[in-house]
């Protein structure tokens, strides 16, 4: 798990560099030892002081606030008002335990009797609103430290859960990694919704949610795909819930359609088998899915279809015992 103080060093050795700490401890009036001990992880850093970090380098600490507040918190720029938005809803005992801090002190904070540090700032958003830290510091922090630091605000069980709540996300990936889309000279809107059959609303609404996640990025023409690796079956309810919404996906399909594209195949099969040749079509099953994985792994040319594979095979016997219902003999 990302701690903020990992965070702060990285963070603060990135924003001062190419200069030296004799010359930030010059703008900021401190010693040239504090520098050391803030960027060394020894003595925490006031956020007043980060602030100022940021302007001296001009790095957009505004835009960074603003990125995620969306003008919604008070415009001093106060770190209270910052971790006050990114707690929104939580009590005072619930972000003091977040936090690792005391109700004492989390209630001195809002009542302006003391002030957050840096570390309490990034603690904050790791411990709350993880998915809110990367466009925050997307505005303060070089390019080259995004591609060398991404293990630092990246959270996969997140992404995973993103998965598990909005199983149309892996169908949105896909769509960009689309030769047609990696062609195209700029992102056009409505184009997802038509490759995911959503909404327009919802293509502008899961884009946001991946942006946010680190999913994706923009690079001011189109989106990228950043992580579209996501092992999602680690969990029952999450997988049972991805299952039964490309299940309703079919169904839907089915319902509008009056004859089977060319390119669709649906199948059914009833059957009746000993218990052995059962468990021997079940392993079948699951070593065709590993052949899937590799054959796709395989493929090296350019993506030009997003196709969705959902296959079942269950004991309907089992199936009633699970929910029981009335059976005539």
């Amino acid at each position: 798990m990302l701690e903020a103080i990992t965070l702060r060093r990285e963070l603060l050795r990135d924003i001062r560099r190419p200069k030296t700490q004799a010359w930030l401890a010059r703008r900021l009036k401190v010693s040239k030892t504090q520098v050391h001990r803030w960027e060394r992880g020894i003595n925490k850093m006031k956020w007043q002081h980060f602030l100022l970090l940021c302007r001296a380098r001009n790095r957009g600490i505004s835009e960074a606030i603003e990125s995620v507040t969306a003008g919604k918190a008070n415009q001093d720029e106060s770190p209270a008002s910052l971790i006050k938005f990114l707690a929104a809803g939580l009590k005072t005992g619930e972000i003091a335990e977040r936090l690792g801090r005391s109700r004492f002190t989390v209630s001195r904070w809002f009542s302006s009797r003391a002030e957050p540090d840096l570390d309490d700032v990034l603690a904050a958003f790791i411990a709350i609103k993880p998915l809110l830290l990367r466009p925050f510091l997307h505005a303060i922090v070089s390019k080259t430290f995004e591609r060398d630091h991404t293990t630092l605000f990246h959270f996969p069980q997140i992404e995973v859960d993103l998965t598990y709540k909005y199983p149309v996300i892996a169908l949105i990936l896909r769509s960009l990694e689309l030769k047609a889309y990696q062609d195209a000279d700029k992102h056009t809107e409505g184009y997802i919704a038509a490759k995911a059959g959503i909404s327009l609303s919802e293509e502008l609404a899961m884009l946001k949610i991946l942006a946010e996640a680190g999913l994706i990025d923009f690079d001011g023409y189109k989106y990228r795909v950043v992580n579209s690796q996501l092992d999602t079956r680690g969990d029952f309810k999450g997988t049972l819930r991805i299952r039964k919404y490309w299940l309703e996906r079919t169904i839907q399909f089915l319902d509008k359609i009056e004859s089977l594209p060319n390119d669709a195949i649906f199948r059914s099969n009833v059957f009746s088998v000993s218990r052995s040749t059962y468990t021997e079509i079940k392993d079948l099953y699951l070593n065709f899915f590993e052949e899937l994985r590799s054959t796709i792994a395989r493929d090296q040319k350019s993506a030009e279809i997003v196709a969705v594979l959902s296959m079942n095979i269950f004991d309907p016997c089992e199936q009633l015992k699970l929910a029981p219902r009335a059976v005539d003999p």
